[in-house]
């Protein structure tokens, strides 16, 4: 693997031991760099007089466009062939869902997006009604700071028959096709996050200057064996290094890399 940003070299550590190299390569080819990545990006922090607010105002200009007419056009073909292509698994989907458990099929769950705007994802719900959704937020909140890796929390939710498959493999994700197709998400970049804008620090704002994806680096390289901070560098990597063909790299390693996990 070639030389990668100092303060990123912790990064690697979470998949050498995968038995492919393809995401040690994919993540050279974000992150490689001659300068140290952490420091440039601390040299951008959308901060003014420690105003904490929306990124619209202050977003980093080398970030450019929150989603260009190649990625555009990528997302509402991809979203519009997926929901044709998978229409019949995710009408199983839902009928299975409905069928072990009382409730609706699907949620809407507030996150937070482009410049840090609020807006409802669409999810497969796996876990029963009764159990708090609100829990989620503070549980990432704590992951944020104690920077432990970010694992799930199924092991406290009440999660329906099955439930577990679909969160392992994302098929609880799959809905958010719709969110994509109507331009509130693409299918690659930062993960759409349940904590506000507001408290995220300095350089970590930078995720908020494009769409959230359904997928994207961090998904690829390493996903919950990384911590918040190594997840704070894919997505400002993504940011910077964002391309047509990293997006079709991303999204090819995306099945291998659920499988894996």
């Amino acid at each position: 693997m070639s030389q990668v940003a100092t303060d990123s070299a912790t990064l690697v550590q979470s998949w050498k031991s995968k038995p492919s190299n393809a995401d040690d390569v994919l993540l050279s080819a974000a992150l490689s760099s001659d300068d140290n990545i952490q420091e440039q990006e601390r040299s951008r922090e959308i901060q003014a007089n420690g105003h904490v607010g929306h990124a619209s105002a202050s977003r980093n200009v080398s970030a450019g466009s929150p989603c260009p007419m190649w990625k555009r056009s990528i997302d509402i073909v991809g979203s519009i062939a997926g929901l044709l292509v998978l229409a019949p698994f995710l009408c199983a989907v839902a009928v299975y869902i409905k069928c072990v458990s009382r409730g609706p099929v699907l949620f809407r769950q507030l996150r937070y997006g482009l410049d840090g705007k609020p807006f409802r994802v669409w999810k497969f719900r796996t876990i029963e009604v009764n159990d708090g959704l609100d829990q989620h937020q503070s549980h990432v909140a704590d992951l944020m700071a104690s920077n432990r890796p970010l694992q799930k929390r199924d092991h406290e939710l009440e999660v329906i028959p099955g439930g577990a498959l679909f969160r392992n493999f994302g098929v609880d994700e799959l809905p958010q096709l719709i969110n994509v197709l109507i331009g509130e998400m693409s299918l690659v970049g930062p993960r759409p996050d349940v904590v506000p804008y507001g408290q995220y620090d300095g350089w970590h704002r930078r995720r908020f200057d494009v769409l959230p994806g359904i997928t994207g680096l961090w998904q690829v390289c390493g996903k919950n064996q990384t911590t918040f901070t190594e997840m704070m560098c894919l997505d400002a990597a993504y940011v910077r290094r964002r391309s047509f063909w990293l997006d079709v790299r991303i999204i090819l390693l995306t099945i291998p890399a659920l499988a894996w996990d």
